[in-house]
């Protein structure tokens, strides 16, 4: 892997993230975007060697991008409020069955 493509919500996260991420790989180098406009530009051969790392963005990545990335994609959301109200709608939705998976009565 040579390449860190950054992409983020807003330019001023990527300062802080491509240092962080220096400090534990001083070689790798880095490409950031915010815009999905931003990701077009990245030359295919960029990708080919490259990883993906989204920081609260909304921008949807183009499956033909994320086939052509050489070491996959990582997508960081915040958490949600709501932790309680979100595990009892999971848990709901894991025990019901699929109404294709119901018996006939």
């Amino acid at each position: 892997m040579k390449t860190i493509i950054l992409l983020t919500g807003v330019a001023s996260q990527q300062f802080a993230l491509t240092e962080l991420l220096k400090a534990h790989n001083p070689a790798l180098s880095f490409r950031c975007a915010v815009t999905a406009d931003d990701l077009a530009a990245i030359e295919p051969e960029v990708l080919r060697d490259a990883r993906l790392l989204a920081f609260t963005t909304s921008v949807i990545v183009p499956e033909s991008m994320l086939a052509a990335l050489g070491h996959g994609a990582y997508n960081f959301t915040p958490a949600r409020r709501n932790i309680r109200a979100g595990r009892r709608r999971i848990s709901r939705s894991m025990t019901a069955p699929a109404p294709s998976a119901r018996r006939p009565m």
